[in-house]
């Protein structure tokens, strides 16, 4: 396996969430160059997939670095000292104010940095808000998906462009087909 190899990493911007570097690298071919990546500085992510009856239960968010609305499952940051499953439930409440019967691990995203996704078992819609929302975020409004559609889904015309969301929404029909 052919790496690229770090000859020095530069910080060009660092803020209490995201590290970003424009690292001088040495490509396979033996030629030099730059190469930027960033790092994020929770210890995990987390991604949920509410499910109420035979429905996903999705936000719609306003994601500035797209400019744009996204329909995506409720995820977040990870606290240091807490499980990915304590901050996956922090994070549904905050992001739609339900509370899970049962969470389960779906899958895990990523190498360096990990998400991990959950699927919530949700009884009661009742509660479903975004006043427990943190001051960041641009939630206005929540769709339901049935579960046996999914594999048909047009992601794009449905307003899905978040990979964490296409990828938890495929794994979970994989497994309730």
């Amino acid at each position: 396996m052919s790496e690229i190899e770090t000859l020095k990493q530069i910080v060009v911007y660092e803020n209490e969430f995201v590290t970003v570097f424009d690292d001088v690298v040495k490509f396979p071919s033996g030629k030099n160059g730059t190469y930027f990546r960033y790092r994020w500085k929770a210890p995990h992510g987390v991604a949920i997939v509410p499910i109420h009856g035979c429905d996903v239960i999705l936000i719609q968010n306003y994601r500035y670095a797209e400019k744009s609305l996204s329909i995506e499952v409720p995820q977040g940051f990870g606290c240091f000292g807490r499980t990915p499953q304590e901050d996956a439930s922090r994070e549904l409440f905050e992001e739609t104010g339900l509370t899970a019967q049962k969470f389960e691990q779906l899958l895990v995203l990523g190498a360096d940095f990990k998400t991990f996704v959950f699927v919530a078992e949700i009884d009661d819609l009742a509660q479903v808000s975004n006043q427990n929302a943190e001051v960041s975020e641009s939630i206005s409004s929540y769709r339901r998906i049935p579960i046996e559609k999914i594999s048909h889904l047009d992601f794009g015309a449905a307003g899905i462009f978040d990979p964490v969301t296409i990828a938890a929404l495929l794994a979970l029909r994989s497994i309730r087909t």
